[in-house]
């Protein structure tokens, strides 16, 4: 949903609420710390392009820059700070990219001897192992994004207690309506039943400004 706001000409949604979201809160708040590098016992080997967009200078926006303007109301952020998916799967994928150790083995080259910023004239180069193909910012932004490229921060989708993205509207806090570290809670939404997650439901509902047809049960 990120995405289809960036590319969006203008106001495109009336709210969106980013619930459990698995991508870099450095794309939105370039301010927020980078936690990620200070728990983990992996090194940053890649370019800060999450947070500055598409070369790691300071003087750069992020990646979803101008999302204020894509959205009648300001993104609301459905958050769990112990959710298994993003406190394990995620941050471990985030922290061993590039992904060279399975086809088609991405790679990234430091060329310019820093490592924040990614300067292809000075010899900083994303590439393929596999058919020997050089990957570049902007032109092959998914691609390495998805595969090449590491965060700093933590995942968008755990951020609400300690600190809060700046500029959005608010931040709703999962763990009050039942999620927790389990495999189950991630996406624990679609999963349960709707008894269990009528809060989850009626709190979203409240968030979008739904009018509400009673139907009983949710008196």
């Amino acid at each position: 949903m990120g995405e289809a706001l960036r590319e969006a000409p203008s106001v495109y949604v009336n709210t969106y609420v980013a619930a459990q979201a698995a991508v870099p809160a450095h794309m939105y708040d370039p301010k927020l710390p980078s936690r990620l590098v200070d728990d983990s016992v992996w090194s940053i080997t890649t370019p800060d392009v999450f947070r500055h967009y598409p070369h790691g200078n300071e003087s750069e926006p992020v990646y979803f820059d101008g999302f204020l303007n894509k959205t009648k109301n300001r993104i609301i952020n459905y958050f769990n700070q112990e959710d298994y998916a993003l406190n394990f799967w995620w941050r471990n994928t985030e922290m061993t990219r590039p992904d060279w150790l399975s086809k088609p083995y991405h790679i990234y080259a430091e060329g310019d001897g820093n490592v924040d910023t990614y300067n292809a004239s000075a010899g900083d180069k994303f590439g393929i192992v596999d058919n020997l193909k050089t990957l570049t910012l902007p032109e092959d932004t998914f691609e390495i994004f998805s595969f090449a490229v590491q965060s700093r921060s933590w995942a968008l989708g755990t951020i609400g207690k300690t600190d809060r993205v700046n500029n959005f509207g608010d931040h709703v806090d999962l763990e009050t309506m039942g999620f927790d570290n389990t495999h189950y809670s991630h996406s624990k939404e679609f999963r349960s039943n709707l008894p269990n997650m009528l809060r989850f439901w009626k709190q979203l509902r409240k968030d979008f400004a739904l009018d509400v047809i009673h139907q009983g049960w949710d008196q």
